[in-house]
């Protein structure tokens, strides 16, 4: 990170939001880059091995890349709806003060501060499943699972309103991929059988990160 410029010291608060976003959406799309394990290289090599044409690699993913692209978009936006309802939550907090409901201040703050654990919550639940539904072109390109019954798993957890809803449908996606890797004919090469090791133990964990997102979230809606 490079040293601050001093002619950006201030900035007008019109802008505010719109730099947070934007700062928040890099940083989205640099942690989604950063989770690449292999080059787009390694993956059409390891394809290659499976009989799948590179179109079929970057076709898969290039649908991750904007499956990220929207999640960086969403992230944006809820940044910027979550500090324009603090900024209009503030204004009503000063206004009550000023006319001594010091009351009314306490319930709107506890308000504010139970309604932020929510939303911070709920982004990071969102983070979750998006990076689960991302193994699915990764297990189809790297290894050329069947991908039918994992796009309708991937979708039913998009489609999901309620939480219990979503770790259901999440629940169910997680085994429909382990289901793909335990059909997979064997690995040819000691590369490939490593690969496949490590995708399983990236389901695994995220798994166990969307049953501990789903916790905090519960958690945090009930108090």
């Amino acid at each position: 990170m490079g040293p601050s410029d001093p002619s950006r010291d201030s900035l007008p608060d019109h802008l505010v939001d719109d730099v947070v976003a934007e700062a928040g959406a890099l940083q989205d799309a640099a942690e989604a880059s950063a989770r690449r394990t292999a080059s787009v290289q390694d993956v059409e090599r390891a394809a290659s091995e499976l009989g799948i044409e590179p179109a079929y690699v970057q076709e898969a993913l290039a649908a991750r890349d904007v499956a990220a692209e929207h999640a960086a978009l969403a992230s944006r936006a809820r940044q910027r709806s979550r500090r324009r309802a603090l900024w209009f939550g503030g204004a009503i907090l000063v206004a009550v003060v000023a006319l001594g409901g010091l009351i009314s201040v306490a319930t709107q703050v506890g308000t504010a501060q139970v309604e932020a654990r929510v939303d911070a919550a709920g982004r990071q639940l969102d983070e979750v499943l998006r990076r689960q539904a991302d193994l699915v072109p990764m297990l189809i390109a790297l290894h050329g699972a069947r991908s039918a019954d994992l796009d309708a798993a991937a979708e039913a957890v998009r489609d999901a309103e309620t939480l219990d809803q979503r770790v259901a449908a999440s629940a169910s996606l997680h085994q429909a991929l382990l289901d793909a890797i335990e059909a997979l004919p064997p690995a040819t090469n000691e590369a490939q059988a490593i690969q496949r090791m490590a995708l399983q133990d990236e389901l695994v964990g995220t798994w166990t990160r969307v049953q501990t997102e789903a916790r905090r979230l519960r958690e945090a809606q009930v108090r």
